[in-house]
């Protein structure tokens, strides 16, 4: 054990005190991560209440990402941004866990999905099927 681990008032050394910048660095970087991948599902979520597809089924999931003839314009600018969005978080996906891992990628959409709960949007409305996304491994 180092000095600093056992008394408290020890300055820390260059290492340790690098190591200790590093984790908070990388957990802010999460917390922001976080916040924008809640955000972006909200979003999501929103487009397909509006549009009435249902986002927690494969067949739902298939008629958003396919260009359709919405009847109106306005549905066909949502339907236009839900598709962006859905292609965006997917990419958002493949970069966090090549970024920070399975692990805590699967631990963030997990307290997304919560917190989306708790917002009162009912699970999967937002179009993760979170037990495909990390069985496959994405």
């Amino acid at each position: 054990m180092t000095p600093s681990e056992t008394d408290p008032t020890e300055p820390l050394s260059a290492q340790e005190q690098q190591e200790q910048d590093e984790l908070a660095t990388r957990g802010e970087l999460m917390l922001r991560k976080g916040v924008a991948f809640e955000t972006l599902n909200k979003r999501i979520a929103r487009l397909a209440i509006a549009l009435g597809l249902e986002l927690d089924t494969d067949v739902g999931l298939r008629e958003a990402l396919e260009p359709v003839d919405p009847p109106s314009p306005h549905a066909h600018a949502f339907q236009e941004e839900l598709r962006g969005l859905l292609t965006l978080r997917y990419q958002m996906e493949k970069q966090l866990v090549d970024e920070v891992g399975s692990e805590a990628m699967h631990r963030m959409v997990l307290e997304v999905e919560q917190h989306m709960e708790r917002m009162g949007f009912k699970p999967g409305v937002d179009g993760i099927h979170e037990h495909q996304l990390f069985d496959a491994g994405i």
